[in-house]
């Protein structure tokens, strides 16, 4: 058995890079249905912000013999800078000498390397998403919605109609925790005209295995409930699991376009230079092998006009 002999020559594992690429998202996870990637070629490098320098009242009469009015034309832009985010795991030699799997072995670390790196990221984007100075436009909870005097329908109107003026398009998204989506359920059992009874309980599973209520469409006019499910351990190393949401009770409505180009509209990317990456190296002092995996991202909020966020949903 050959072991590399320190960390700087440390080297990239073709066939575990290519099984963590292989592997879905942890249920729960709603990421990449939120934060889309957009592949980039540097580490850092400017992008397009979203105006809306269409939607302005121009006049566009040409009088006769008259020249035409002109309106001035610049691209609003950022900047994105990658980071390195990563972990690793260590293999003590005499388990790997003892096992009749050592890829085998490998392979659990690098699902548990998947695993951490994927929940730092949807923490990330749950924060980004959660902030409500991050969007243009925020609005209050009339009544909160697990309650009697709960208005979901006339909160959730009022907010699309503010959304529809700070953006010039209508919100495509709405992103809401595990429990306000209890909630939205309980609220419209209370309320047989709205849905059926068999309605409410179809919700579809997304790939990503994020909660999509499709039946809410019609009710709310927005074509995507995405429902962030994630538990984090918030305990310290070594104490007893604690579990907490990721996702809080901020209802954030978006547009998102999840194949968005360098000037297409979308509230949020994840700028993506390098997917995750696994090497393998020895520890001699440890006695162990290493297994370590990396991606560089940034995830931004690309269009500040392009969110709006409903506060303190749950009493």
């Amino acid at each position: 058995m050959s072991f590399i002999s320190s960390t700087k020559d440390a080297r990239i594992d073709a066939i575990l890079t290519g099984m963590s690429l292989q592997l879905p998202l942890a249920q729960g996870l709603i990421q990449d249905e939120v934060c889309p990637a957009h592949t980039v070629y540097a580490e850092s490098d400017k992008y397009f912000v979203f105006d809306r320098v269409s939607a302005k009242d121009y006049d566009i009469n040409v009088g006769l013999g008259a020249e035409i009015n002109q309106f001035k034309q610049e691209l609003s832009k950022d900047s994105y800078s990658v980071e390195e985010y990563g972990i690793g795991t260590s293999i003590a030699n005499r388990i790997i000498k003892n096992s009749h799997d050592q890829v085998d072995l490998e392979e659990s670390g690098v699902e548990s390397i998947r695993e951490i790196v994927d929940l730092g990221r949807e923490r990330r984007v749950a924060t980004l998403i959660q902030t409500v100075a991050n969007w243009t436009g925020t609005t209050a909870i009339t009544a909160a919605w697990n309650g009697s005097s709960a208005d979901i329908e006339g909160d959730m109107d009022a907010a699309t109609q503010k959304f529809h003026k700070q953006a010039g398009i209508m919100a495509n998204t709405v992103v809401i925790s595990l429990a306000v989506f209890r909630a939205v359920i309980a609220y419209l059992r209370s309320k047989p005209s709205a849905m059926s009874y068999g309605d409410y309980r179809k919700v579809e599973w997304g790939q990503s295995y994020s909660g999509v209520a499709e039946q809410l469409r019609g009710l709310f006019g927005i074509d995507r409930w995405i429902v962030g499910m994630q538990i984090r351990d918030t305990a310290e190393l070594g104490k007893a699991f604690v579990g907490e949401y990721v996702w809080t009770d901020t209802v954030t409505l978006l547009y998102i376009k999840k194949d968005a180009g360098r000037k297409d509209k979308t509230a949020l990317k994840t700028f993506r230079y390098q997917d995750m990456v696994i090497r393998k190296r020895a520890d001699e002092a440890k006695r162990s092998l290493i297994v370590e995996g990396t991606h560089l991202v940034d995830e931004k909020v690309v269009a500040k006009t392009l969110g709006l966020t409903l506060t303190a949903a749950l009493g």
